[in-house]
């Protein structure tokens, strides 16, 4: 993957990725201010989409758009919900579905007629070499 989304939901929490792109040049899409930069070989677009599940949609979608990104990274609480996580965790998804929406069946009888969405197996195959070494563990 060359090219990767980064999106964050507030400012503290982008403040670091900010900073490390700082290298690099910005662009207004909307209210949205994206960086973009090259980092270890790559080329990353980050930034601050808003708080909730529509802001976060409508920002990624102007990165696939505008730029291509081929992946997206959350970072940040990103909607985790579980007490199993720390902070620093990195979270790898098989699928990812509608945590507010019920009965899910609206979902499954009408379009997308699904409750599930798969994610890019190429992001787990990724990490699976890191699960029980350097502190990465496999919930």
């Amino acid at each position: 993957m060359k090219k990767i989304g980064i999106i964050c939901a507030m400012d503290n929490e982008f403040a670091l990725i900010k900073q490390t792109l700082a290298h690099g040049r910005t662009a207004q899409i909307g209210r949205c201010t994206f960086y973009c930069a090259e980092y270890a070989g790559k080329d990353i677009i980050a930034a601050t989409g808003g708080i909730g599940k529509v802001n976060a949609a409508a920002c990624a979608q102007m990165m696939i758009s505008n730029f291509g990104v081929e992946c997206i990274v959350f970072s940040g609480v990103a909607g985790a919900l579980s007490d199993k996580l720390h902070i620093f965790d990195i979270i790898v998804a098989n699928d990812v579905m509608y945590h507010d929406l019920f009965p899910a069946s609206l979902l499954r009888d009408n379009f997308p007629n699904c409750d599930c969405f798969p994610t890019d197996a190429r992001l787990e195959d990724t990490m699976q070499p890191q699960f029980g070494a350097d502190g990465f563990r496999q919930l």
